[in-house]
């Protein structure tokens, strides 16, 4: 049993205390509960308010306590319903009113005497006195006498006497009365008596001949088979939608039958007008939600759609609330479903269920067909990602390349390499990365450090992966561009200074809804603006995104999520991240917690049977949704896409500076103790650079190249040492022409004195001469062998030019020797210019 009161002012007129009972009692009554025991001195008026809020049908049984009925008379009040029972210490006999005020006085006498009887003889003086100038005080001898008269008992005299522990009488006789249904009008009539037993005081009650509310046979039920709640719904799509009754006049499953507002334009001379409201077919997602509650729960239900159309917003001047909270409040259903969401506010002004669909509130905006942009073939990447990779990276790797290789041993060594043998620089190491970026078939110098080499590498495989991603994005923005506004949430400039862009940007959301009521708390500023925007409908609002007179709507997520599923064109999309994170749940009106709970439960069982994710997954899915989720692959790639790219880099110039340490290492410890093994030279099949720098040969070159560490390293030092070298070119071409003539003439010399020998001797001549008969052909013999010896001048000399600047600017390739038609007498080799010359001319 629920006990619930209602207060009332006695100043208060008939009219007002009528309509607030009836508010009061569509609130605070249990909707399954038919028996109701009215104890009030008002029970006309609460009566004739039940009536008005339909609780006086055949279905309901009313018991009215003594004070409720009064003095009974003979014909009832019409504000009793036919079959209401009331009990009373009184008939509407004359002579039976005498007895029970007999009776009331003996009892109490009874008990008076037996109370005196039980102070044996004691004085109770009373402290009280009639000077009211004197403070009364309280009487404590009263006290105990009155628990004295309380326990007295006698139960075996004319008058029987004993009280219960709540200090009441057993000794009462009490008699039921009905309202049955006279000759002209309904009447009180006794149709029963309650009384104590003689003897025992058992309580006994006795019925005859009683007349159940509508006439009827049998007592209404206690609780109804079936029960029946009224339920308040507003249209919004994926939850709940208006569609018309079938050429049979009822609704395709699984919509089902519910009165809304009614609209000529809309509804035209529909046969079904009742009260201003027509019956159509609602369907969608909490319709189902509503009938899986109506089978697991059983019970009936009337849904209707609230009068002005809104979920419920407070005022905030008067404090009072519209929409499903209104008529939750004033008692005009029984519970509200639809996409009602859960706010702090409403939650104070009704009761909701768990949640059955989490939601938040989310921004759409509309995509805008426009032509290739002129920077299509930088969009694949943001502009911090082309930073990065055009700039830091580039520089930086071109940069660590460059120190390798002045450092490496194998390189430029710190510049003792000298630059005809190894030609490498900072700018050629830009243009070394340059090439390997972007694939470029150019000619360009490569290092020879095996860390600057690794570091090469690893750029390379950094330009593969750049050229990849770069390659397979561009393909997505050189086709025609759908354009957005790509929001970041609530927190958006354009959304807190939307003057700010040009032209303004205009946003809005929909009257009276949560959304609204979230942004003028937390976003008044942004409220404000928006006002001027808002509309009625999402899909007034969805119209107004599409023609371009707002740029984003704003509201709650779920909603907007069906909206982009089922676009035509799928040119809507949601943009930004959730925020004001809440839910979807049932309303009930105050104190409804019974039902309240029943449906808790039975929502948390839904949840865990997985249910409510298959109604989601079948209401808010859509071609398009899912569509928009695919495309999203093709935005730009940011620095956070790239981070395992620049982690590679920064791991390759660390690791590169750790190969040049253990470079240095090998050249200055390492390669003398492989030279003792490596005999045969198998180094030099794994690596040629080692194999080379285990040999003879590149011994003897280290050798040199230390000895020629002073030497000069600029033009105009080197034009000098090359006019020294040339002037002993010079010098060793003179001595070697005075050696051949002292060879002359030291052979010319000896031929001479030898003749003037054998001319003179008598001695036979030597062998290879013939006889004095031969001898002027001997003569002519010798004079040949001296012109032979005259013709043993200067052979044929190469000079260096005598043209610095042409010696040391000259072209020459460096690989053998370049020979220019004999004419000209010029000859290059390794970089000098050489001209033939005759002895004469030294």
């Amino acid at each position: 049993m629920k006990e619930i009161i209602f207060e009332y002012d006695d100043n208060e007129s008939y009219d007002d205390m009528t309509k607030r009972a009836v508010h009061f009692l569509k609130t605070q009554t249990p909707k399954d509960n038919r028996i109701f025991l009215l104890h009030s001195g008002k029970a006309k008026t609460l009566l004739d308010a039940a009536t008005e809020a339909g609780l006086t049908t055949y279905k309901y049984l009313w018991l009215l306590t003594s004070q409720s009925i009064g003095i009974p008379t003979k014909y009832a009040s019409s504000s009793f319903p036919l079959g209401t029972i009331g009990v009373s210490y009184v008939t509407t006999d004359a002579d039976y009113v005498d007895s029970v005020y007999r009776k009331a006085v003996e009892v109490g006498l009874a008990t008076w005497v037996g109370a005196l009887q039980k102070l044996n003889g004691r004085v109770l003086q009373p402290e009280f006195t009639c000077n009211t100038s004197v403070p009364a005080t309280q009487w404590r001898g009263g006290h105990e006498l009155y628990q004295i008269m309380r326990s007295y008992e006698n139960r075996r005299g004319e008058i029987l006497v004993s009280f219960d522990e709540n200090g009441l009488s057993r000794n009462v006789e009490l008699n039921v009365l009905n309202v049955q249904a006279g000759e002209r009008r309904s009447e009180w009539r006794e149709i029963g008596r309650w009384y104590a037993e003689e003897g025992t005081l058992n309580p006994k009650l006795e019925l005859n001949g009683i007349t159940w509310p509508g006439d009827k046979k049998i007592p209404p039920r206690g609780r109804p088979e079936r029960r029946f709640f009224t339920i308040a719904t507003l249209e919004e799509e994926p939850y709940v939608m208006y569609t018309k009754k079938n050429e049979k006049g009822t609704c395709n499953p699984p919509a089902v039958s519910c009165r809304i507002n009614y609209n000529r334009t809309l509804h035209g001379d529909d046969p079904t007008v009742t009260n201003g409201t027509v019956t159509w077919c609602c369907a969608g997602l909490s319709i189902d939600l509503l009938e899986i509650l109506k089978r697991r729960l059983e019970f009936d239900y009337d849904l209707f759609e609230v009068p002005d159309r809104t979920c419920g917003v407070k005022n905030q001047v008067t404090g009072k609330w519209n929409g499903l909270i209104r008529i939750l409040q004033d008692g005009g259903a029984d519970m509200a479903l639809t996409s009602l969401q859960i706010t702090p506010s409403r939650a104070e002004a009704v009761e909701f269920t768990v949640p059955y669909l989490e939601t938040g509130t989310s921004i759409i905006v509309s995509l805008r067909n426009d032509t290739i942009s002129a920077y299509a073939i930088l969009e694949p990447y943001d502009y911090g990602a082309w930073c990065l990779i055009l700039f830091i990276s580039v520089h930086s790797v071109g940069a660590s390349i460059f120190i390798f290789e002045w450092l490496s041993p194998r390189g430029l060594d710190q510049g003792r390499t000298p630059m005809r043998e190894h030609s490498f620089s900072l700018f050629r190491s830009f243009w070394l990365i340059w090439a390997m970026l972007f694939g470029a078939a150019v000619s360009a110098d490569n290092p020879r450090g095996v860390s600057a080499r690794f570091m090469g590498n690893v750029w390379a495989l950094f330009a593969l992966v750049f050229l990849a991603s770069y390659t397979a994005n561009l393909a997505a923005f050189m086709i025609t561009k759908n354009t957005f506004y790509d929001l970041e949430g609530i927190t958006d400039w354009r959304l807190n200074s939307p003057l700010k862009h040009q032209p303004p940007f205009k946003f809005a959301t929909v009257f009276n809804s949560s959304t609204e009521e979230n942004l003028r708390d937390n976003h008044p500023s942004m409220y404000r603006y928006m006002k001027e925007f808002n509309t009625q409908s999402i899909k007034e609002a969805i119209d107004l995104l599409r023609t371009g007179q707002i740029q984003a709507f704003i509201y709650d997520a779920s909603p907007l999520q069906y909206q982009v599923g089922i676009d035509k064109n799928c040119k809507l999309m949601l943009v930004g991240k959730p925020y004001a994170m809440s839910g979807y749940a049932v309303a009930f009106p105050k104190g409804q917690t019974e039902l309240k709970e029943e449906m808790d439960d039975l929502i948390l069982e839904l949840q865990d049977d997985g249910e409510l994710e298959r109604l989601r997954k079948y209401w808010l899915s859509g071609p398009c949704y899912s569509k928009q989720r695919i495309g999203q692959s093709s935005q730009r790639l940011r620095e956070l896409n790239f981070t395992s790219a620049f982690i590679l880099l920064a791991s390759g110039i660390v690791l590169g500076g750790l190969l040049l340490v253990m470079e240095h290492l090998y050249f200055r410890f390492g390669r003398k103790y492989l030279k003792k093994y490596d005999k045969c030279g198998c180094c030099a099949l794994v690596s040629l650079s080692m194999g080379k720098s285990l040999t003879f040969e590149q011994t003897i070159m280290e050798a040199i190249d230390l000895k020629k560490k002073h030497k000069c390293k600029n033009p105009i030092c080197e034009t000098s040492l090359w006019k020294v070298r040339h002037e002993l070119d010079l010098a060793l071409l003179k001595i070697e022409k005075l050696n051949k003539e002292l060879r002359r003439e030291k052979n010319l010399n000896a031929l001479t004195s030898r003749r003037q020998e054998t001319q003179s001797s008598s001695d036979p001549l030597p062998i290879g001469w013939k006889d004095s008969e031969a001898a002027a052909d001997s003569f002519d013999v010798i004079e040949t062998k001296k012109k032979e010896v005259d013709n043993l001048g200067p052979e044929k000399n190469m000079r260096r030019s005598p043209s610095y600047t042409q010696a040391v600017t000259s072209d020459p390739s460096d690989d053998g020797e370049i020979h220019h038609p004999e004419n000209s007498g010029v000859r290059y080799r390794d970089g000098k210019a050489y001209q033939k010359v005759d002895s004469e001319e030294v």
